[in-house]
């Protein structure tokens, strides 16, 4: 597997204090990767500097071994496709023409191409988003819209998917659907990364994890080294044990 996504030694400050202290990591293709830490530990300002959407203080993202910002945009927006928390739409759009937006970088006129359309509809398949492809964005559920966003995402058939708290507002049957696909995409050689909350998702899906504290790195490796009593009880402050199932897996139970 080659390295898609280096950070190195990448810092980061807001009104002069420091969000991200140089933060080394590298991902590949065919991974599933998940960033976790307690808030404030500077993931989503990480994953944005993935993006692009924000540049270091310090350091470097690179990006197949270029500098993010020396990639034509265009070029770098049909490759790496980045899930935000929200979004925020002020004009009535359907979700279908939400997920349309997702192909703008392969657009070359002001109309859709059946290419594009069929991206969308698969898309909108996968994460269980046409059964409402005709309302109106506003007027969606949070997790709803998590979906279209998703959607929007995999239109663009991305190498690379960033994604910050993907399952948010997503009820159980969902958060697990989505992750399942996440799963999939990586199977097929996508490289996913993902911030997350959820330590037990991480636990589940992720092939390594990131964690964070502080906007510096406390442990980075294989999710089943990195989601130890030790480094949980360090990191988020509460008491917790592991539970081990029959298949190898890991469940984190917090408190006594």
């Amino acid at each position: 597997m080659s390295a898609f996504v280096e950070i190195e030694g990448v810092s980061y400050a807001y009104n002069g204090r420091l969000v991200l202290d140089a933060v080394s990591a590298s991902f590949e293709a065919g991974e599933l990767a998940a960033i976790v830490g307690p808030n404030g530990a500077g993931k989503s300002t990480l994953l944005q500097i993935c993006t692009g959407l924000r540049a270091p203080l310090s350091g470097a993202c690179l990006y197949q071994g270029r500098e993010i910002g020396h990639w034509p945009r265009r070029t770098f927006a049909q490759q790496v496709a980045f899930v935000p928390q929200t979004l925020q739409m002020p004009f009535p759009f359907t979700a279908e023409q939400v997920v349309l937006m997702g192909r703008s970088p392969f657009g070359d006129g002001l109309f859709e191409s059946a290419e594009d359309i069929a991206a969308a509809e698969q898309a909108m398949a996968a994460t269980d988003c046409l059964g409402f492809r005709g309302r109106d964005f506003r007027a969606l559920s949070g997790g709803e819209r998590q979906r279209v966003i998703l959607a929007a995402a995999l239109a663009q058939s991305p190498r690379v998917l960033l994604l910050d708290e993907p399952t948010t507002f997503m009820d159980l049957k969902h958060q697990v659907a989505i992750y399942s696909l996440l799963a999939g995409l990586r199977a097929q050689g996508m490289l996913v990364i993902a911030v997350t909350h959820d330590v037990n998702l991480a636990a589940a899906y992720a092939d390594r994890v990131l964690m964070l504290k502080d906007g510096r790195v406390e442990a980075f490796g294989p999710a089943r080294d990195v989601l130890c009593e030790q480094n949980i009880r360090r990191v988020f402050e509460v008491d917790c044990a592991l539970l081990r199932q029959p298949d190898g897996g890991v469940w984190i139970r917090y408190g006594r």
